[in-house]
């Protein structure tokens, strides 16, 4: 607590000197700061009172550290980041530094929740940057330390992608909505409508349905689900179009395409510690072992089904 001698200087201090006061300590104050000062009539007098933290939190709302380096503390309590985060996450444009810097001190506190079983929707809407393709990849990096997600699934996938069609040839009838799609399309498109097949194809080579990875309807499942936009399974593979990436009875996120959504999907089940269920494992746990390279204390061995397509893919 201040001595009686600097609450008395603190108390003669006007709304612009402890605007100048602020600015010689090294917190920088915008001008819109700076006029809610002034409106509120923040001078000596009342800071020597004490501010709520709902105030500072005012003054200082554009800036989460800085308005509690204005209270003397080193970090916000958490209900403060929280909220500091669904403002950011509302702004056309939000600081990604200071975002990352909020994400990565609430780790703990997220992994906390998600290990004590809270809803996946409850945990996204308090870190609403967790409803975004590139925050789950951004989570993904802070468990499992890969930098760049999409950038090594795309790296181990391409050179594997041929024996994939191969080995899904003639097992489904999106197989052969894909090769005709394929026939009728310019040689420049190709590359990329094959690797938009080998993802939906990828789990008949394993014996699982495509539906229950990657969907054109609504999923009915509380497992993350890839649905993509579009009307039919054709411009599915010819055209570029947004996924809406589905979990636990919600919408988590959107993405620009399937690629982005079938990642966000995985990221999903390790964000929000799902187990795989039954009727999706051999493909998941193939993405997860031999593909991202993730491996986790208490992985159960290879499935005779994966082992038997790894020895055929590679």
């Amino acid at each position: 607590m201040a001595n009686s001698g600097t609450t008395s200087a603190l108390t003669c201090l006007s709304t612009s000197d402890i605007i100048t006061k602020v600015v010689e300590y090294g917190i920088e104050v915008t001008e819109l700061e700076a006029r809610k000062f002034r409106y509120n009539d923040v001078d000596g007098e009342a800071i020597s009172y004490g501010l709520t933290e709902t105030m500072v939190a005012y003054l200082f709302e554009d800036d989460l550290q800085t308005s509690f380096l204005f209270l003397g503390r080193t970090s916000p309590p958490l209900v403060h980041t929280q909220r500091f985060l669904k403002r950011q996450y509302l702004k056309a444009q939000s600081d990604s530094c200071i975002v990352t810097n909020a994400m990565t001190k609430t780790f703990q506190w997220r992994r906390k929740e998600v290990a004590e079983g809270v809803r996946a929707d409850t945990i996204a809407n308090k870190y609403p940057f967790l409803k975004t393709p590139a925050g789950l990849c951004e989570e993904m990096n802070r468990i499992h330390n890969i930098e760049n997600l999409q950038h090594r699934f795309r790296e181990e996938f391409l050179p594997i992608l041929p024996k994939v069609l191969a080995l899904a040839k003639g097992k489904s009838p999106l197989e052969k909505i894909y090769l005709q799609a394929r026939e009728e399309s310019l040689s420049e498109d190709l590359p990329a409508m094959d690797f938009k097949a080998g993802l939906v194809l990828l789990p008949i080579i394993f014996k699982e349905k495509v539906e229950h990875h990657v969907t054109l309807e609504e999923p009915g499942t509380p497992y993350p689900t890839t649905q993509l936009t579009h009307t039919d399974w054709k411009s599915a593979f010819t055209r570029r179009g947004p996924s809406v990436v589905k979990t636990d009875g919600f919408e988590l996120c959107r993405a620009s395409d399937l690629e982005e959504g079938v990642i966000a999907a995985f990221c999903a089940y390790f964000v929000f510690n799902m187990a795989y269920p039954p009727n999706r494992k051999n493909t998941l746990t193939f993405v997860q072992r031999c593909i991202l390279k993730i491996s986790e204390e208490g992985d159960k061995p290879l499935s005779a089904t994966v082992i038997r397509i790894l020895n055929q893919l590679y």
